[in-house]
């Protein structure tokens, strides 16, 4: 999970989920957040093209880490690098888990 080092940090974490499994993404950041302080990690639901722009494109957001396609990643990229914008990327991945209780 990316999330767990930027908030090792100290620093404040907003999750945009995929729109795929936008229930998942949501229910796993809330449960992270209900141990943290109020407004530390949030949790911001919507299109990818849409909202992760306005995320990316916004200029009190400091960093992008983002997980998904490479396409993806490669716009992401370019939309960074117009203020220079800190990045992480991890692409192209399918990489299933399964958690047994």
């Amino acid at each position: 999970l990316l999330i767990l080092p930027a908030l090792a940090a100290g620093n404040t974490v907003i999750v945009k989920p995929s729109e795929v499994t936008p229930l998942t993404g949501k229910l796993t950041v809330e449960a992270m957040a209900s141990v943290l302080p109020p407004g530390v990690l949030q949790v911001v639901q919507g299109d990818g093209k849409r909202v992760g722009t306005w995320l990316v494109q916004d200029p009190t957001v400091a960093m992008v880490a983002m997980t998904g396609s490479t396409a993806s990643g490669k716009e992401i990229m370019k939309k960074c690098a117009a203020s220079l914008k800190r990045l992480v990327l991890e692409l192209g991945g399918k990489d299933p888990m399964v958690v047994f209780k």
